[in-house]
């Protein structure tokens, strides 16, 4: 009776073939395994396979990789020879490559810019914003991002899940030190604003910065361009308030660092709202809407339909109460995650004064980036196939003397590879020189600081090596796959199959 080795150790030790003596040694191992088996049994025999495979494959492993290592280098150094003697063709691949590149980075960089809006808050995740719908519609959309100011309130005493409420409004305001004076962009806040959204601070106690009515808060670079480097705590400011005509004299109680581009509250300074023209006469008004409404939920809290519900309840009553509105035209109130606000808010209205995206868009470019690099991709293809003519004496030359067709394939893409590295330094050539024109053509404050940024160097080699394999793949397997006797034959012919997919992928890129 013929005996066969446990199938899984068997096959774990013919992946590891790479030469005859160790396919001698595996034939040996299976009569010695048979011998054993018809001797002691076949539990006996199997456990002595399983430790040949334990004893031999960490060596064999490591083999096989240390020379895959080296194969892979040696393909590298043969290619960039090949790329120096073929200059124009090697010109041709590597600009296409890298304006291909460059606009998917381009692309790229807008796209992570705005979805990044918002996410320097701490705990972003647990904060919401208080929007209203009414029954009639405003400029088409039942939306809108501003509430009266009582509710922020009510929703922290009614509702523990609640760990901090405020509300905010924004004004653009003159204001003044000594003889300068500037129009800056500021806040009114109220509530618990700095429980809600952590800001860094530089001068001052978040904890009391807004006891007194009067105070201020500046935001460093307002600070420096009105006080220089020293500490403006304690200074005074005369601030002309929205909807009024006198000047009213502030005091600074705190600097904070800089609000990024990248938040949709985005100012110059704080100012308490107690202080403010309307606060009074709003205070308790529920017919109020000129306030953005914050709530930030506690760690173990969700904000369920079950919730939702009770919320929507206790508005209603609120409304039926304390406001002038029929019972018919009640409004609705929803919470919208603040990390949305900033791309899901195109049906929102009376928004806060800023440039908002759409997320559709954001699919939308993610998607051009992606068929541009394909293109660029598939120029490789076609320019790297049609040049198969030149190349049919390597390739034959290789397989008669004994190159495996995963040899061949592996010179192929590394060949790609080394062109798709090259041609990513290029790109970041463009990116640089290109960036301040982008920048103003998508309209938005876009850093530089993501150059040195590790995980932007970290998917730029990613996608650069991704590239290569992708630009690579088809003219290796297409290539490799050449018979030596018939190559010059049909390499002549210029073959049927490599018309055909040269054609197909023409056509793909016009279609595009």
């Amino acid at each position: 009776m013929e005996h066969k080795p446990p199938r899984l150790a068997e096959k774990l030790l013919t992946k590891l073939l790479y030469d005859d003596v160790w396919k001698t040694t595996l034939g040996d191992f299976e009569e010695y395994y048979s011998y054993l088996a018809t001797k002691n049994g076949k539990k006996t025999a199997d456990i002595w396979y399983w430790k040949q495979v334990l004893r031999y494959a960490p060596s064999k492993i490591v083999h096989k990789f240390y020379w895959t290592i080296e194969m892979f280098f040696n393909y590298l150094k043969l290619s960039f020879r090949r790329l120096r003697t073929n200059k124009t063709y090697s010109f041709i691949n590597i600009s296409g490559l890298a304006v291909g590149l460059a606009s998917f980075i381009l692309i790229g960089l807008f796209v992570q810019h705005e979805l990044s809006y918002d996410k320097h808050f701490e705990d972003s995740d647990r904060i919401y914003r208080v929007n209203k719908r009414n029954m009639d519609a405003y400029q088409g959309n039942n939306w809108n991002a501003v509430t009266p100011m009582p509710l922020h309130s009510g929703l922290k005493e009614n509702f523990p899940q609640f760990e901090h409420t405020t509300y905010v409004t924004a004004y653009t305001e003159v204001i003044k030190s000594g003889a300068d004076s500037f129009y800056e962009d500021g806040l009114y806040v109220g509530g618990e604003y700095f429980e809600t959204f952590n800001h860094t601070w530089i001068y001052g106690n978040p904890v009391t910065a807004l006891d007194d009515p009067e105070a201020i808060i500046l935001t460093q670079s307002l600070s420096k361009k009105m006080f220089g480097n020293k500490n403006p705590v304690g200074e005074s400011i005369s601030i002309i308030p929205a909807h009024e005509t006198h000047t009213k004299l502030k005091t600074v109680t705190g600097v904070i660092e800089d609000v990024p581009r990248t938040s949709h509250l985005y100012f110059s300074y704080i100012v308490n709202e107690v202080s403010s023209y309307w606060h009074e006469n709003n205070y308790n008004y529920w017919d109020s809407n000129g306030y953005f409404t914050y709530v930030k939920l506690g760690e173990k809290a969700s904000l369920n339909e079950e919730l939702r519900a009770k919320l929507s309840e206790y508005y209603n009553a609120q409304m039926i109460t304390q406001s002038s509105y029929n019972a018919d035209k009640i409004p609705q109130i929803g919470f919208q995650p603040m990390l949305d606000i900033h791309l899901k808010s195109t049906h929102i209205n009376h928004q806060r004064g800023v440039s908002l995206g759409d997320i559709k868009y954001m699919y939308f470019l993610l998607l051009i980036g992606s068929i541009i690099l394909l293109i660029a991709c598939v120029n490789y293809m076609n320019l790297a196939t049609a040049r198969a003519i030149m190349r049919a004496k390597e390739i034959g030359v290789r397989k008669v003397i004994g190159a495996l067709k995963s040899n061949l394939i592996m010179q192929f893409i590394s060949e790609a590879v080394l062109l798709s590295f090259m041609s990513i330094v290029l790109a970041l050539a463009l990116v640089r020189i290109l960036f301040p024109t982008f920048t103003g053509l998508v309209n938005r404050e876009i850093g530089m600081d993501f150059f040195t940024a590790p995980d932007f160097w970290l998917s730029v080699l990613g996608v650069s090596c991704l590239v290569g394999i992708i630009a690579g793949s088809y003219p290796a397997f297409y290539m490799s796959s050449l018979r030596p006797s018939g190559i010059f034959k049909n390499m002549t012919k210029g073959g049927k199959g490599n018309t055909f997919m040269r054609n197909a992928l023409v056509m793909g890129q016009f279609s595009i």
